[in-house]
């Protein structure tokens, strides 16, 4: 029961932290309505929620024992999760040095190949149809100007 207390607390700590971040950037935007900080902001009150709802349960001692014995990831398992966030870090890196549909085109297309083993044209359209996705809903639905990589 330790450990839920603990992990609910940080959950708690770590939520205070980001709804202040996101407050900093400010709910409001100047050219949208809805400001950079207004999707962290809502992460973080759900986030609050949760570890409130886990902390008390820990407190109370409700917290429902797992139905089988947890495990940690294998070799294979251990590899997957690393490169999905390594391609995640990656990507947050490159967003605003390469063009953002290209980085969303990478991403998936490495995370296919590498994590789910699925063949190139397959993975290629995995990416394509995520940039493509990405483009018309941020770019054409929402106008919302995104950084872009001149040739």
């Amino acid at each position: 029961m330790m450990p839920d207390r603990v992990g609910g607390l940080v959950c708690i700590v770590i939520a205070i932290f980001v709804i202040v971040q996101s407050l900093a950037y400010g709910l409001q935007g100047k050219v949208q309505v809805i400001g950079p900080g207004f999707f962290p902001f809502v992460l973080g009150i759900l986030l609050l929620v949760i570890a409130a709802f886990w902390s008390l349960q820990a407190w109370r001692g409700t917290v429902p024992a797992p139905a089988e014995e947890i495990e940690l990831p294998d070799r294979g398992g251990l590899f997957r999760i690393g490169v999905t966030a390594g391609v995640l870090f990656l990507s947050s890196l490159l967003f605003e040095t390469l063009d953002f549909r290209l980085t969303l085109f990478l991403a998936p297309t490495i995370v296919m190949v590498l994590v789910f083993r699925a063949g190139w044209l397959r993975s290629i359209a995995t990416g394509l149809a995520i940039s493509v996705a990405c483009h018309l809903i941020l770019l054409v639905g929402l106008n919302m100007p995104l950084p872009t990589f001149d040739f």
